[in-house]
């Protein structure tokens, strides 16, 4: 029992030193620049997209895309 609260405890020791890493870097709070307002994407510099970018990028196209019956299958649907 002792041995698994120790790993227990060291696990939430690196998770917290991480965070701190992440937090200390600034980079939880930026934002990409694409979604700062009055930017326009052909002022922004040539670099990959981040992969917030790409989740909203993905997000936006299925909003997109017309909702017909058939395209959406459900768990169980067509069974009778």
């Amino acid at each position: 029992m002792a041995g698994a609260q120790a790993r227990t405890v060291h696990i939430r020791s690196i998770r917290r030193s991480r965070d701190l890493e992440i937090r200390r870097s600034g980079v939880a709070r930026s934002r990409p620049a694409a979604d700062r307002p009055g930017h326009e994407a052909a002022e922004l510099p040539a670099r990959q997209l981040t992969a917030h970018e790409l989740i909203q990028m993905a997000q936006a196209a299925r909003r997109a895309q017309p909702q017909s019956a058939g395209s959406v299958l459900l768990p169980g649907a067509g069974k009778e």
